[in-house]
């Protein structure tokens, strides 16, 4: 896994979460932002972003969130070194993005950080998903770690330190059981 590849994943969680129909990752880069991990953006989400990057870029950059009715841009990491956009969301509320960001932001960070340095991200990355408590990120967790070992059952309950009936049972539990191949 690259570190494209970590920041597709996490970024997909945050969409999950959110329940947004599309995001994106943009990376700071100087008085502008690089498109770096994306799901089903249309363009009236690249207007949104462009728009509120050029009305908002200071609010943004002292770490102020632009929450709207269907959208939202939010600051990663201490100082800014990127934004998530979430799309078109049936309803997005500041205490849901602020617990989901708090939860998630450390991921967008790490994948922002060494998204120049491939090995790293990888490992980083892993070690970041598999320190997480379960009880987090539940069954966002379970389809990460399946992603990231291939969706082999084996590999994946070494690396979340179960045994493998225990991953099925944590698979059934969320409604994962019949997955394969990233079809959850």
């Amino acid at each position: 896994m690259d570190a494209g590849r970590s920041a597709q994943l996490s970024l997909r969680l945050v969409q999950d979460q959110a329940g947004a129909a599309s995001s994106a990752l943009l990376a700071i880069d100087g008085p502008r932002y690089v498109l770096w991990a994306a799901t089903e953006l249309v363009e009236a989400d690249f207007q949104r972003m462009t728009v509120a990057w050029a009305n908002s870029r200071t609010e943004l950059l002292t770490r102020h969130p632009i929450i709207e009715d269907e959208w939202a841009l939010w600051p990663v990491g201490r100082p800014v070194t990127g934004l998530v956009y979430l799309g078109r969301a049936k309803q997005l509320s500041g205490e849901l993005l602020r617990q989901l960001m708090t939860e998630l932001a450390p991921l967008l960070e790490i994948s922002l950080s060494v998204r120049d340095q491939e090995p790293e991200a990888r490992m980083l990355y892993q070690a970041l998903i598999e320190r997480t408590p379960l009880r987090q990120l539940a069954r966002e967790k379970l389809l990460v770690v399946l992603r990231a070992h291939d969706w082999n059952k084996t590999r994946a309950a070494r690396a979340l330190g179960v045994t493998r009936a225990t991953l099925y049972k944590w698979l059934r539990k969320h409604g994962l059981a019949e997955a394969e191949g990233g079809a959850a």
